[in-house]
């Protein structure tokens, strides 16, 4: 067993530790296409156990991405949000460079399946991530009421009755990036069996 990490879990680790959720993206900043593809190519290496390679992943963009706006912030207004609530539901969808719709297949007569097929996703979400951190950029998976609402799909084209959505996955530069949240010890989670 080595002591000393190597240079390339040294670069690993950094990296990991520079990918954390962005919650306020900056406006204005494009990612190039030919970049984010070689991310989502690389995030398709994500373990499958089952070769059912679920994931469909639709990029939104132009008017598309207009119509989603005006979607959150009808959603904001019948909860009674103001103005600023208003601007800053505008801001959410309108700030990253790009937005990602991540959706898996339903199948209500294999649970088990699913499941699998939600692991991969997640797996493939973060070599996403990692990819994108590996050129500064960041990113935020949400799973808020605007990814889960009948309009969205029906915006989208999404069959509801077929595709679950796992996520919006927001792309950006990072306006403010949070603080890495403590994480327990590992003596806290792993348990040593002999």
């Amino acid at each position: 067993m080595l002591d000393t990490p190597s240079d390339n879990f040294q670069k690993l680790n950094t990296l990991a530790l520079a990918c954390r959720t962005c919650h306020k993206f900056e406006p204005g900043h494009e990612i190039e296409k030919s970049f984010l593809n070689r991310c989502l190519e690389l995030s398709l290496l994500a373990p499958n156990h089952l070769l059912t390679f679920p994931w469909k992943v639709y990029q939104i963009d132009g008017k598309k991405r207009e119509e989603l706006s005006e979607l959150s912030c009808d959603l904001t207004k019948e909860k009674g949000g103001d103005e600023e609530a208003l601007i800053k539901a505008k801001a959410k969808v309108l700030d990253p460079s790009a937005l990602l719709v991540y959706s898996l297949p339903l199948k209500p007569d294999n649970s088990f399946e699913e499941r699998e097929d939600y692991a991969t996703i997640s797996c493939s979400i973060q070599l996403l991530a990692m990819a994108l951190q590996s050129e500064g950029w960041h990113y935020k998976w949400s799973t808020g009421g605007l990814t889960r609402h009948p309009k969205t799909y029906q915006l989208l084209g999404i069959p509801e009755d077929k595709e679950e959505i796992v996520g919006f996955i927001w792309i950006g530069r990072a306006k403010v990036l949070p603080k890495l949240k403590k994480r327990p010890p590992l003596e806290e989670v792993l348990r040593q069996l002999s």
